[in-house]
């Protein structure tokens, strides 16, 4: 409970929205530091009711001009009166919700880091939660993926870069991702780094460092992603328990933002290895400058899981080797997209092109040298089509798949007119 007066108190409206827009952090603020600091948030939040950091909320980088990390504080409210809650690491307050279940709040106001707020229990019930949401500092993740071929799996990583000043322990972190529309403000100061200290200790705008404390308080302790829900909107990876985020080093004190990696989801996938052929690469099949020219390889994967990709960078894994890497584009559920792999320099092929009677003939061979089968998709430029045989049109263009078996070869073709 607060010890300021009614009259003393400014009232502000109920419903504030979060529009999540820039960070306006002090640059200045955080030189008058001198060094790193940081403050680990664990506990109770009020000397009176339990009001606790619950949630941690960190979009995926570029979705909110500044990167904003929002908290979620939850408390219970059993009797009608005026509260005050500390908010660790608070910025923009005007961008703070305050929101009540079985709880009505009436006004609020913010002093000092702390919400001090006047509540009561709805008529009919003995009370409920009220949920404060405010922006902690900065914080955002990006992903990449890891395909495991031989498990059918494709694993989103998430890196969380922390930016903010304050740390949570024992709350559940949520990644999201997504594409909003938001207001077009320009991002937060970050500042001047500060010059590199004999410690080692460097600085941006927002300031991070590992304390010289012991290995129970430093530490990342183990957690997975068990949950991800696709609202439509935005898909949301939740995982309880965290505490956040430690560090990328431990027992290095640093002022650059930590980091930390953590796998999110794995997607069962089918995949078909494809080489593809097309006129202009079949052209370019051979040796050239002493070096082989092979045909493009493609792996075709298909999502089977009951989230969609985002669009990100994908390592390729094959007996646990690294074997390709490539851009994914966005995938929905039961969707398929191809990511290049590498050169089948064991495929080998040509083309040519009779004409008989006004009749041209487009011919195409395929040889596999390799002990395996393959999948290959020749595509074809047309020009005044009679007959496609095997072939058929996808965008604008003639494409038959055939398999190829191990030391085999086919021959396929079209004719249009001369």
């Amino acid at each position: 409970m607060s010890g300021l007066s009614l009259r003393e108190r400014r009232v502000l409206a109920l419903w504030a929205v979060v529009v999540v827009a820039g960070v306006s952090l002090s640059a200045a603020a955080a030189a008058s530091r001198g060094s790193c600091g940081r403050e680990i948030v664990d506990g109770n939040l009020d000397g009176g009711a339990k009001f606790v950091a619950r949630d941690v909320i960190v979009y995926e980088s570029g979705v909110f001009p500044g990167d904003p990390l929002i908290v979620r504080v939850v408390g219970e409210v059993t009797s009608p009166g005026w509260f005050t809650v500390r908010l660790p690491g608070l910025r923009a307050p005007d961008q703070m919700r305050v929101v009540g279940s079985h709880v009505d709040v009436t006004a609020y106001f913010v002093e000092d880091g702390s919400l001090d707020f006047f509540a009561s229990p709805a008529p009919g019930t003995a009370g409920g939660e009220v949920s404060v949401y405010y922006i902690a500092g900065a914080g955002s993740w990006t992903h990449h993926f890891e395909l495991d071929a031989a498990a059918a799996e494709l694993a989103l990583v998430a890196k969380v870069t922390w930016r903010a000043t304050t740390m949570f322990r024992h709350v559940d972190l949520l990644l999201v991702s997504g594409l909003v529309h938001s207001q077009d403000l320009p991002d937060y100061p970050r500042g001047t780094p500060a010059p590199v200290a004999a410690s080692g200790s460097g600085g941006w705008g927002l300031d991070f460092a590992m304390s010289a404390s012991s290995p129970a308080t430093d530490g990342l302790a183990a957690f997975a992603m068990p949950s991800s829900t696709d609202t439509g909107i935005y898909v949301v990876h939740r995982a309880e328990g965290v505490d956040i985020p430690g560090s990328s080093s431990h027992g290095v004190r640093s002022c650059a933002p930590a980091a930390f990696f953590v796998r999110v989801f794995e997607s069962p996938v089918e995949q078909s290895d494809i080489v593809v052929l097309d006129d202009a690469r079949i052209d370019m099949l051979g040796t050239s400058g002493g070096r082989a020219r092979g045909a493009p390889l493609f792996v075709e994967l298909r999502n089977l899981g009951e989230l969609p990709w985002a669009a990100g960078r994908v390592d390729i894994y094959r007996d646990s080797i690294l074997a390709g890497a490539d851009e994914l584009p966005y995938v929905a559920r039961n969707g398929t997209a191809r990511l290049e792999m590498g050169s089948a320099l064991d495929i080998k092929a040509s083309r040519s092109l009779e004409t008989f009677n006004g009749t041209a003939f487009h011919n195409y061979t395929v040889k596999n040298l390799d002990v395996t089968p393959y999948l290959v998709e020749v595509v074809s430029t047309p020009s005044a089509v009679r007959d496609p045989g095997p072939f058929a049109w996808k965008d604008g263009r003639l494409v038959a798949s055939v398999e190829v078996p191990a030391g085999g070869e086919v021959r396929l073709g079209w004719t249009g007119d001369a």
